[in-house]
């Protein structure tokens, strides 16, 4: 089996994905999952963004194809998913945490 390579536009979404503090996920009819981006794994076929470990409503597994072909629209980064049972697309917002101080 060949292993595909991500191209540089696919490279640079995933590294603003791992460098924000927390993304939102929204895909199919799951709508709205926020995640840390300390529970997001890459390995050399693609990407694992991980809920809760007992949680059935994960987000699937994010091959290499899939993400060569994720677009940036309108600040949101479009991934299409495939697999035999669906045919959606991974609508990702990111997200940076500031630190507030706390007031009396």
């Amino acid at each position: 089996m060949t292993q595909v390579k991500l191209t540089e536009m696919a490279e640079n979404i995933v590294n603003q994905i791992i460098s924000s503090d927390a993304v939102e996920v929204s895909y199919g009819p799951i709508g709205g999952l926020h995640i840390y981006t300390d529970n997001i794994d890459m390995n050399d076929e693609g990407m694992t963004i991980n809920t809760k470990e007992d949680d059935d409503i994960g987000v699937p597994f994010i091959t290499n194809e899939s993400l060569n072909m994720a677009q940036i629209v309108d600040g949101k980064i479009e991934i299409p998913l495939f697999d035999v049972n669906f045919n959606w697309t991974a609508i990702i917002s990111l997200y940076k945490l500031n630190k507030v101080v706390a007031i009396n």
